[in-house]
């Protein structure tokens, strides 16, 4: 996902849109199920419910909050700062998942 971000910086070129939707496609694929899974994971023993209604709203305030937080990066600076912000917010989510997964190697 944090890739099909940096490559909209390249804007040279239209068919660049279907590259980065390509990336967004196969990451949102990728991804939703692990995470889902993930979160059912984490829930103790009959609060899976809870966990999944948590985990559904942070989802859902992640694209509210992404979206009012680009509109307000292009209309500040361009759409190239926006690419490279969230790109950047993309990587650090990459980072902070691999730590969380070493983390959770310590504990088992």
């Amino acid at each position: 996902m944090a890739i099909s971000f940096y490559i909209l910086l390249f804007n040279a070129w239209a068919g660049i849109l279907i590259v980065s939707l390509l990336f967004i496609t196969f990451g949102e694929m990728f991804i939703f199920p692990f995470s889902n899974s993930f979160a059912m994971s984490r829930a103790p023993k009959g609060h899976e419910g809870r966990y999944m209604a948590l985990f559904t709203m942070s989802f859902s305030l992640a694209h509210i909050a992404s979206s009012k937080m680009g509109l307000e990066i292009i209309s500040q600076w361009n759409y190239q700062a926006n690419w490279f912000v969230m790109g950047s917010l993309g990587v650090i989510a990459v980072l902070c998942c691999i730590w969380l997964q070493r983390l959770l190697a310590l504990e088992h």
